[in-house]
């Protein structure tokens, strides 16, 4: 296999690229040996070297690769859950448990901030492996003897605490 020579564009890229690796990196805070591994063979790469571990150990540079993508993915995945819970206690509707009844509040947006609907309800279990988003108030269904769905909720978050009934000091 022979390899292009690098353009002055694929230069410009990876030099940019080295730059941000090296401005998000924290030893010892934010990286692992994998983190580390792959930074050292991209850097090889980057400098249009050979990199030998291609040849000699390629289970261990795909270990370090792939546990590098998936310490990303994980990461990414955990961001993603705590920007949902900054907004405002709102969550992502995946991470909400499907306890049948319990109630919740739910929302559906549809083009972020405005609210297409927000109600409070609760997981409607029909049987052991069919459910749905419901309603807690009653309102009339095509089959009465079940609740009315809430299409398509996008968030959700606990019931604030009921408020407790404590003297005021009015003078």
């Amino acid at each position: 296999m022979t390899d292009r020579a690098f353009t002055d564009e694929d230069r410009r890229e990876l030099g940019a690229l080295l730059e941000r690796v090296n401005a998000a990196r924290q030893f010892p805070v934010n990286t692992d040996g994998a983190s580390r591994h792959v930074q050292i063979a991209a850097e090889v790469l980057a400098a249009n070297q050979p990199y030998p571990m291609f040849d000699e150990d390629r289970a261990s540079i795909a270990a370090s690769m792939l546990a590098t993508v998936a310490a990303l993915y994980e990461a990414r995945t955990e961001l993603k859950h705590r920007r949902s819970q900054d907004a405002g206690g709102w969550r992502l509707i995946e991470t909400c448990p499907k306890e049948h009844g319990a109630s919740i509040l739910l929302c559906r947006w549809e083009a972020p901030p405005a609210v297409s609907a927000i109600g409070e309800g609760y997981w409607w279990q029909e049987d052991a492996s069919t459910g749905y988003w419901a309603f807690n108030e009653f309102t009339p269904s095509e089959d009465m003897d079940k609740p009315s769905r809430f299409d398509a909720p996008t968030h959700w978050q606990p019931l604030p605490a009921s408020p407790t009934m404590e003297p005021t000091n009015a003078q």
